[in-house]
């Protein structure tokens, strides 16, 4: 024989409000975990962006610094002797070029989904300027010292006059064509390359911008 079992007179309703507030509950876990998330990432991908930015300002100031510097010294010699040949119209440096003045693309896959595919073209044609320059440089310092050493064993000595020709001549024709179009090569780059820097950085902040608003977005400082 069956025994009859009373529901509650408030089951139903209690149900109800367990259901509904269990429900609303896991939505708000839910949407609250969705929302840290796009925070979190979006703070990443800004965080991204402003070292991206930082790294093409300081690719460029690079660049200024070290165009001052040669044009400078070429000031300083055409001035003394307009007609001294293009190789003697630069002295050797050592500049130090950081290894770590370049861009993380993958941090910076967010512009993509922004429309900005673009900007990965113009900062990786920064960067492969600014490292040709480096790789320039260096092959000019070399070739100069190389220079400076040769006619040190020579006698030249540079508080006398001597005829362009013994100095070539002693210099050598390698190394005087090398030093020729490395000075020619740097000299090239420091008038077309400079637009290479702004573009990335005008285009880069640009986007951040775009995508995360003016506030607590790296400015350009020039400091060459």
């Amino acid at each position: 024989m069956f025994e009859l079992f009373i529901l509650p007179e408030n089951f139903w309703p209690d149900l109800t409000k367990t259901l509904v507030g269990s429900f609303v509950g896991a939505s708000l876990a839910f949407s609250s975990n969705l929302w840290f998330h796009h925070k979190d990432r979006k703070r990443k991908h800004k965080a991204a962006g402003n070292l991206a930015l930082a790294t093409a300002i300081r690719q460029w100031n690079d660049f200024l610094v070290i165009r001052k510097g040669f044009m400078q010294t070429k000031q300083a010699i055409t001035e003394q002797n307009a007609s001294v040949p293009i190789y003697l119209q630069a002295k050797p440096t050592h500049y130090y070029f950081s290894e770590n003045l370049k861009f993380d693309y993958a941090s910076l896959a967010f512009l993509f989904e922004h429309g900005r595919a673009e900007l990965f073209t113009t900062l990786a044609l920064a960067e492969q300027r600014y490292y040709d320059l480096a790789s320039v440089i260096k092959l000019y310092t070399a070739a100069a010292e190389t220079m400076q050493s040769r006619l040190a064993s020579t006698d030249f000595s540079s508080d006398k006059e001597y005829n362009l020709s013994d100095v070539e001549f002693a210099i050598g024709p390698d190394l005087l064509c090398k030093l020729q179009d490395t000075v020619s090569g740097l000299f090239q780059r420091f008038d077309e390359d400079e637009s290479s820097y702004t573009s990335a950085i005008t285009d880069l902040r640009s986007a951040m911008v775009q995508v995360f608003g003016d506030k607590g977005i790296v400015s350009t400082a020039k400091i060459g």
